[in-house]
């Protein structure tokens, strides 16, 4: 039996205790097992989900491409097989100065009773650099399994509408294209699957505006949600987008999307054979479970409510509420701190001074933490680059043990001059704050810092009660135990969440977030370092800078860990002349074949192409110029009515028009739209070439000249039969458009460049 006093047994007992429940968290928060091809027929399972995205995830596909189409005709074929009638709607797109031709592939599964239709969507374009199997063939696979095992199952009251999207990657016009269509008007709640990576839970990271009656429905489907209204606050704010940041403005519904592991994100590593069975299990599961959810409830007139606050526990146990709660709770808590500090100054446990001294150590600890994780992390990137992704796990492990090596070591050196509850209350005035800032400003977040500061006052408070004697330590233990529970069951969720968003780059930010967790936990620390202090500190720092050089120390490149680089090809068919060109800093032993030493850098302004770019020469292209043809040019009442037929010979995916004209645009018409451009110079992205020549009408005044340069792109490198040179190795692969974002030339662009005046 153990007894209960200040030694190593207790210190033991309560390491396990707090270690313990938090590593139970973090291995809960992973996705559901996958189910075999065995499974009944009313199931969904990974694996025959998968059988499908093997056979579409073959190639890069990005929108315009005959790769694209081959995996749309598989979709449609698979529809087929399955009984289903699926739809192709080809529409042409204008959306600014952006145009297209987007095809989306649509089916519906009639309901017995419809109100509106649960529309489900995912794109099924990737990027040029891989094949995208998690992103978003991991969509496309689990829609085409869902319909299968939906159709299989009780028929639904409303109707279930399954978009194949196409373009995502390339701007978002096939979703734009669903909205402007009867299908989106048909629809009274809408569903959308994304990843941004190949493995872990399938996170709920978006939900439409007024999510209230949202959070609430979807809990009730027993769905297996991983989620925070944390995660959709910061969503929210950032500058990125899917094909939900569109739908999300016309009707309720929710985004979700597995996104661990980004080093295969966007790279030819998006492959089936390293997508997670059970990451596309989730996926799945969230679609069965909603779909006879909301398949079976009225749509027509869904309400909208206050955002909620929502959160999980330990694995997929979730608690929500309404918004309107925030700011009662942080009052409520605000009056429970007032009087544990009422109670420890009359108990005579607490002073003024220092609990001031404990914020200032909370504040100096995160400051610590930052500048420590700061120049450690920032070494590493400095040897591994952008590689350091492909290790993300040491780093975070070497991160975790820095932290806490940093917190232990400042409290091993303040816990001999303070008063170890003065210590804690002055770091729980920090979460106070806090709790503050975000009820005025981040409110989704408010759950992380409101729930553990309000039950550990309590657990506080009730230790400033007990008798201050030997014999009652059991039960001020207890107390303290028992109050860190709430902390320990929704921290690890959300670190976990934070480590796959922001991935090793983002350590510092919520390494700060775990060394503010230990702020609550000082009086556990307490009890843990009282027989020997300087253990935890030594062998946390330990473990971090083992797992840190561990890290740098792996930087070899293989197929699994490959390196990144950058060519692509320009013809420019108005001086005959071509080049290689390339973002890198210098050659590698791939790229040298390239570019030979001391190649020269500069712009490439002809192209519209900003920044410096290593270029060198190459042969001249043995394919066709883009084809601007007449097909009339006529003159009436002062204007001129000039009719083109635009092309890509070759089957390019997009083509740039940019023109210089003598005198201002009066009109522009393309496929029988009009387009809103101004001025005698102007620019139109047709974003996905159809290969039917596209219809340019253009009006201006009359005797005056157009002059259009055509740009086409096409996405794989040229080869020469008389120039041949050595394909990449298989630990080689183009640089993807995750990283350097502000570089206007990525890898693996064929452009060609045609002027024509008319």
């Amino acid at each position: 039996m153990i007894k209960f006093t200040q030694d190593r047994s207790a210190a033991i007992v309560m390491f396990v205790f707090i270690f313990g429940l938090f590593a139970i968290g973090v291995w809960a928060h992973r996705p559901p097992d996958a189910l075999p091809e065995t499974a009944p027929a009313a199931e969904f399972s990974a694996f025959r989900a998968l059988r499908h995205i093997e056979k579409m995830a073959v190639e890069p596909h990005n929108a315009g491409t005959d790769a694209n189409h081959r995996v749309r005709q598989y979709i449609m074929s698979a529809l087929k097989e399955l009984g289903g009638e699926p739809i192709l709607q080809d529409k042409f797109l204008v959306r600014g100065h952006s145009v297209g031709n987007p095809e989306n592939v649509i089916i519906k599964l009639p309901g017995t009773a419809n109100t509106k239709a649960v529309l489900f969507t995912a794109h099924y374009d990737s990027t040029p650099y891989g094949p995208g199997a998690a992103d978003d063939l991991g969509g496309c696979g689990a829609m085409i399994e869902a319909y299968r095992a939906l159709k299989a199952g009780t028929p639904l009251k409303n109707d279930v509408i399954f978009a194949f999207l196409d373009n995502e990657e390339g701007g978002g016009c096939g979703a734009r294209s669903l909205i402007e269509s009867e299908w989106l008007e048909a629809s009274g709640f809408t569903v959308n699957l994304e990843a941004r990576g190949v493995r872990g839970p399938s996170y709920i990271f978006e939900f439409s505006k007024e999510n209230g009656w949202v959070v609430a429905e979807m809990t009730k489907s027993g769905a297996p949600i991983v989620s925070n209204s944390a995660m959709f606050d910061f969503y929210d704010r950032l500058p990125f987008g899917s094909d939900f940041g569109q739908t999300k403005h016309y009707l309720p519904g929710l985004n979700f999307a597995f996104i661990d592991y980004m080093g295969y994100y966007h790279t030819m590593n998006d492959k089936p054979s390293n997508v997670c069975p059970g990451s596309i299990q989730h996926h799945g599961e969230y679609i069965m479970a909603f779909a006879r959810h909301f398949g079976n409830i009225p749509l027509d007139n869904v309400p909208k409510e206050r955002d909620a606050v929502f959160f999980n526990t330990i694995g997929a146990g979730f608690i929500h509420y309404s918004g309107g709660l925030i700011w009662p709770l942080t009052i409520l808590t605000s009056l429970v701190m007032a009087g544990v500090f009422a109670l420890g100054l009359k108990k005579k446990v607490l002073t003024v001074k220092g609990t001031l001294v404990g914020s200032l150590l909370m504040l100096l600890t995160l400051v610590c933490v930052a500048v420590v994780l700061f120049i450690s992390l920032g070494a590493a990137f400095l040897i591994r680059s952008v590689y350091m992704i492909y290790t993300d796990t040491l780093f975070g492990g070497a991160a975790a043990g820095l932290t806490i090596g940093v917190v232990t070591a400042l409290y091993a050196r303040f816990r001999r001059r303070r008063k170890v509850y003065d210590l804690a209350f002055g770091a729980m005035l920090i979460w106070e704050i806090l709790l503050i800032l975000c009820s005025n400003g981040l409110q989704g977040a408010t759950y992380m810092f409101l729930w553990p500061l309000f039950f550990s006052l309590i657990g506080l408070g009730v230790v400033f009660l007990i008798p201050d004697a030997q014999k009652m330590y059991a039960l001020r233990w207890a107390a303290l135990a028992i109050s860190a529970i709430p902390l320990l069951v929704i921290m690890p969720s959300g670190v976990c969440e934070m480590f796959s968003s922001l991935m090793i780059i983002g350590a510092p930010m919520y390494m700060m977030i775990a060394a503010l967790t230990f702020g609550l936990l000082i009086p556990h620390l307490d009890i843990i370092m009282t027989p020997r202090e300087k253990v935890l500190p030594v062998c946390s720092f330990g473990v971090g800078v083992i797992a840190l050089l561990t890290g740098i120390a792996m930087t070899g490149f293989s197929p699994a860990k490959p390196k990144m680089n950058c060519v692509s090809y320009l013809m420019n068919f108005d001086s005959g002349e071509a080049v290689w060109v390339s973002a890198d800093p210098k050659p590698d032993s791939w790229t040298s074949q390239f570019f030979p030493p001391n190649s020269e850098r500069g712009a490439i302004s002809e192209f519209n192409i900003g920044g410096q770019y290593m270029k060198a020469p190459a042969p001249a292209a043995e394919y066709a110029p883009p084809l601007a043809e007449v097909v009339s040019d006529e003159t009436l009442d002062g204007a001129r009515k000039l009719i083109l037929r635009i092309s890509s010979p070759r089957g390019a995916a997009s083509v740039r028009i940019n023109a210089q004209c003598e005198a201002e645009m009066k009109s522009l018409v393309i496929n029988g739209r009009k387009v809103d451009v101004k001025g005698a110079e102007w620019t139109v992205d047709y974003r996905v070439m159809p290969r039917r020549a596209a219809e340019v009408v253009i009006e201006t005044e009359a005797g005056k000249k157009v002059s259009l340069t055509l740009i086409d792109c096409d996405f794989s490198l040229p080869r020469f039969a008389d120039k041949p040179y050595a394909p990449r190795p298989d630990w080689m692969i183009p640089e993807p458009n995750t990283y350097c974002h502000w570089r206007s030339l990525r890898s693996n662009r064929n452009l060609g460049r045609k002027t024509y005046s008319f």
